[in-house]
């Protein structure tokens, strides 16, 4: 999850993007990261109560 994360941030870095794809790689940024999170938190809550 996370090495998919860096790799579409290295691509936004690294290429000249017009606006609408811009956006959509923001959207897969912010979604990926809010999964990465979620993630976390579900196995931080699990060794807590297991």
């Amino acid at each position: 999850m996370v090495i998919a994360l860096l790799a579409i941030c290295g691509k936004v870095i690294l290429a000249e993007i017009d606006a609408p794809h811009l956006l959509s790689l923001a959207a897969a940024i912010l979604s990926l990261g809010w999964v990465c999170r979620l993630g976390r938190r579900r196995n931080r809550t699990e060794k807590v109560s297991g």
